[in-house]
């Protein structure tokens, strides 16, 4: 079964997927308040998407998160992975 966090982390991809194609870059506002969730986790979860390589960041006025050509076409397993571990699968 997956965590409550691992299913906001899906979310929150799928949603930055869907703004692949125009380039755009999303908040955490943003992404928060399109997926129903708060500020707070989100940052947190975003966080640790971007340690596991998942999605990208950039800093500053043009900043946020985003996902590259090559990040798009992971498996969502990669999301389980950096969220839950492995150990969710035992």
């Amino acid at each position: 079964m997956l965590s409550l966090t691992c299913k906001t982390a899906i979310k929150a991809v799928i949603y930055l997927a869907s703004k692949f194609e125009s380039g755009e870059k999303a908040g955490i506002k943003e992404i928060a308040e399109y997926i129903n969730a708060s500020e707070h986790s989100i940052g947190k979860i975003l966080q640790t998407l971007v340690k596991g390589k998942v999605i990208n960041s950039l800093k500053g006025p043009t900043g946020g998160f985003f996902i590259t050509a090559k990040q798009i076409n992971r498996p969502v397993i990669n999301i389980v992975l950096a969220i839950d571990g492995k150990d969710v699968f035992s």
